[in-house]
């Protein structure tokens, strides 16, 4: 493949949503202020999808690629063209990505990072092209015949269940965060009339006892318990990560699933986490660390985590982390408590501002 080619038409959809993505605050600000029964909403919501959608269709027509055996060519732009080269010996990891609507016709997004390339985005992005691509790119990266890179058997692959996925989802801390956020942020777009309501609602349940208030707490948590779990679903459904030869492959994802192949002599680190619920439950998250720190972004700028085991159990850890990545040699820790008086130097400032807190109130 030497000539130019345009991505699947599919990349108008992918397009398209990534410009709705991008105007969502401001058409959530809209429909909050406004109601979707108004008529200046709807044509505002109207003239957004057909301003996207023009801005969809100036980027397929305008956007084109180029695989050669020496290297991977992108041009873009309308009045102002761009040209991006990426040597194959230059790349870091391929990220491969399907939404659900990509799979009856066998397209993927490729995302292609780079060593030298920035930390926000991947230097090369491929937005909708024929699996075969992959398979292509792979074969001049790898310097191998195409035939032998459709197959290569895995050494050593792990699974996560649905059972670990619900374990994760019911032990994850960081939805209270999010939530909390999103309620403080929240307080500053919720109309004044919606605000009086809730506000009269809160009222109306501290008279009718503690009983019932322990009933809107438990509705709560059971809300946010079914939230952590949906978003870890979607997150980590069929979670997969297997070595072949010289290369980690992680994939992962309902709705959009996502492939990464990682080189393991790109791993600069591992780090293993372990919060105080799981820390009782005895199990542990697992994440690799790349040169350069291309795992610490996303598509939004949203720093992400690049996890090899999202979860896993202590006992079995050390063992299986050693199996995929011999390289590291893996060994359980001989952890050795400190004893009282050690402890004392960690909690005296906490201690000390105790009384402090205490003063000043």
């Amino acid at each position: 493949m030497s000539s130019r080619q345009k991505f699947h038409p599919i990349a108008i959809a992918s397009y398209w949503l990534q410009t709705i993505k991008q105007w969502g605050f401001y058409i959530l600000l809209l429909v909050l202020n406004n109601g979707l029964r108004e008529s200046f909403t709807l044509l505002a919501l109207a003239a957004i999808a057909l301003l996207a959608l023009v801005q969809a269709l100036i980027k397929y027509f305008t956007r084109t690629y180029v695989i050669s055996p020496e290297k991977i060519i992108i041009y873009h732009g309308f009045f102002r063209k761009k040209e991006t080269d990426i040597p194959y010996e230059r790349i870091q990891t391929i990220k491969q990505r399907q939404w659900f609507f990509y799979k009856p016709f066998n397209i993927i997004q490729i995302l292609i990072e780079t060593a030298g390339g920035s930390k926000k985005e991947a230097e090369g992005d491929l937005p909708a092209v024929a699996m075969a691509t992959l398979q292509l790119l792979e074969s001049y990266r790898h310097r191998a015949p195409l035939e032998n890179e459709t197959e290569q058997a895995a050494t050593h692959t792990y699974h996560v269940t649905d059972e670990q996925i619900i374990l994760f989802g019911l032990t994850d801390l960081s939805i209270l965060a999010s939530l909390t956020a999103l309620m403080a942020f929240g307080t500053e777009l919720i109309p004044d009339s919606w605000y009086t309501n809730v506000v009269t609602s809160a009222e109306d349940v501290f008279r009718r006892g503690w009983i019932f208030m322990v009933g809107i707490i438990f509705i709560v948590l059971l809300l946010i318990m079914i939230i952590s779990l949906a978003k870890n679903f979607f997150q980590f459904y069929n979670f997969k990560v297997s070595r072949s030869n010289q290369t980690l492959t992680i994939e992962s994802g309902l709705l959009e699933r996502k492939a990464q192949k990682v080189p393991v002599d790109k791993i600069q680190g591992i780090r293993i986490r372990q919060q105080l619920l799981r820390k009782l439950l005895k199990l542990s998250t697992v994440e690799i660390m790349l040169a350069g720190g291309q795992e610490q972004q996303g598509e939004s700028n949203v720093p992400k985590k690049l996890y090899v085991f999202p979860i896993i159990l202590d006992q079995t850890l050390y063992p299986t982390l050693d199996a995929l990545l011999p390289e590291w040699q893996m060994q359980q820790p001989d952890i050795v408590l400190a004893s009282t008086k050690n402890i004392w130097y960690f909690w005296r400032w906490y201690l000390l501002a105790i009384p402090l807190i205490g003063g000043s109130f």
